[in-house]
């Protein structure tokens, strides 16, 4: 993730007050979830929850950042899920690769170096 922005310069940039979330509805235990950089681009980045982990799927989150005011009314998160292989078939993953192509092969593409670079490490 070279050149990537940390995560509060990414808070900072697109006016959030805090990159946390509170956990699922299934959790009985009400602490925050810190959500890690896995990549970003000039309007996008891409979070993992590395807690929200479940039957091999990564849970992600794509968020547009710095949204010019005509493009408020635009989409800008989409909930998705990775199991190393192949995005999830989700109703956000199916609208990403019909409405923005480019995009959701960029998040394919940031995933696939993400967890290469990652075994690599190891």
């Amino acid at each position: 993730m070279s050149g990537c922005p940390s995560v509060f310069e990414l808070e900072k940039a697109s006016g959030a007050e805090k990159v946390e979330q509170k956990d699922t509805p299934r959790s009985t235990e009400s602490k925050p979830d810190s959500m890690v950089a896995v990549a970003a681009s000039a309007e996008f980045v891409l979070f993992d929850r590395p807690s929200a982990a479940r039957n091999g799927w990564r849970s992600l989150k794509l968020v547009r950042v710095n949204a010019r005011p005509h493009e408020k009314r635009q989409k800008l998160n989409w909930w998705l899920g990775w199991n190393g292989e192949r995005l999830s078939r989700s109703s956000d993953a199916e609208s990403l690769k019909e409405e923005h192509p480019a995009l959701y092969d960029w998040v394919i593409g940031a995933l696939q170096e993400h967890d290469k670079a990652v075994s690599t490490a190891r």
